[in-house]
């Protein structure tokens, strides 16, 4: 595979969007891409700023984890929080627009599995995960311990960009281009 862009969705029955369920959504797509790109040495992801999902202190040191454990420089880039109107957005909204074209006509989408398997009929280029319940109860059984003990990171919410440079070491800078940036040592 070439490097690029790559439209990844990931659905569970889960409904819960915490801390657990986004580090294994993450692990999702960093295997998933490990598969296409075997070396890729940089990632670069960009998300809305969603503090239950994404911008908190437990995921700046999950994330400290991922990058160790798939060899990978991560770069997150926060957009304003809670607009909607990203490619992320757009990728998801596309994904349930046709499933919701197959249940219109009668098909059956009652859980996760049905529509990864309507979506997959339908031959787009976007690749699909099905994250199970018992991944996310997993992950919590584990991270648990880890994220009890995470200390605080001030201005977490200013931050709209951070570089993983070593373990447990992090760059945080109010924007991507800023000169001013703030090492966080977990």
């Amino acid at each position: 595979a070439e490097s690029g862009n790559h439209s990844i969705v990931v659905v569970s029955d889960n409904p819960s969007h915490n801390k657990y369920t986004v580090s294994q959504c993450l692990q999702h797509v960093l295997t998933i891409l490990q598969s296409l790109l075997p070396e890729l040495q940089e990632l670069v992801i960009f998300s809305d700023g969603s503090a239950s999902q994404f911008k908190s202190r437990y995921m700046l040191k999950h994330l400290t984890k991922l990058a160790r454990d798939y060899s990978v420089l991560l770069c997150w880039h926060f957009f304003a929080t809670s607009h909607g109107k990203g490619v992320v957005d757009g990728v998801g909204g596309t994904a349930k627009r046709l499933v919701y074209e197959d249940v219109i006509v009668g098909k059956t989408c009652r859980n996760a599995a049905d529509f990864v398997r309507l979506l997959e009929d339908k031959n787009t280029p976007i690749i699909l995960s099905e994250l199970l319940p018992s991944e996310i109860d997993d992950a919590e059984n584990e991270l648990k311990p880890t994220f009890d003990n995470v200390k605080p990171v001030s201005d977490i919410q200013k931050v709209h960009s951070m570089t993983l440079f070593d373990v447990d070491d992090i760059e945080c800078r109010y924007y991507s281009n800023s000169d001013d940036a703030k090492e966080i040592h977990f």
